[in-house]
């Protein structure tokens, strides 16, 4: 349903639309075909109909490094982490976001200071229901990510409860 051709960018963590229509992933970009450094990471929409010519359609700007994203059960919208703590250790301030499936209503659900938490939220899908997500809340120590715990999010608030379980990129199925 898509391609990269010239080695500069890769689809990463596909997730289906409930209805099966589209797919979205997470789009990197590098500087060239080593693929060595990330310069962006946008989160795309793909329609799945083999019969169209459609190009993935961007929902995100890449200096957001948007990643994992995840379809949310009954509702238009897709959730994801910028920042993600898998391909970026450093001391960048990751975030939990919803985006529309058109682009429109992008929403900052966290609101997470590491340097004062010590936490980084990421890798969260939607409960079955969609009433909640589940996330990986990396834990922060010397600069990098030392410990993650699986944590629950509430969507309106963006309030975190971690758990005491350790483990990285939560889901749970019907």
């Amino acid at each position: 349903i898509a391609s990269t051709a010239d080695g500069t960018a890769s689809f990463y963590s596909a997730t289906w639309s409930p209805d099966g229509s589209n797919v979205a992933a997470q789009l990197e970009t590098y500087p060239d075909a080593s693929q060595s450094t990330i310069a962006g990471s946008t989160i795309v929409v793909v329609d799945t109909n083999p019969a169209t010519t459609d190009s993935p359609k961007p929902l995100t700007d890449p200096v957001l490094f948007a990643g994992y994203p995840r379809w949310h059960p009954t509702d238009d919208r897709i959730l994801f982490a910028s920042w993600d703590l898998d391909g970026f250790q450093g001391d960048e301030q990751s975030q939990l976001y919803t985006v529309g499936s058109g682009g429109s209503g992008l929403t900052q659900l966290t609101n997470v200071d590491y340097t004062t938490t010590s936490r980084r939220p990421g890798e969260a899908s939607w409960t079955p229901d969609g009433k909640r997500i589940i996330a990986s809340v990396g834990v922060v120590g010397r600069g990098r990510v030392v410990d993650v715990k699986v944590s629950w999010i509430d969507p309106t608030t963006g309030e975190i409860t971690e758990t005491n379980a350790s483990g990285a990129m939560p889901t749970l199925q019907p």
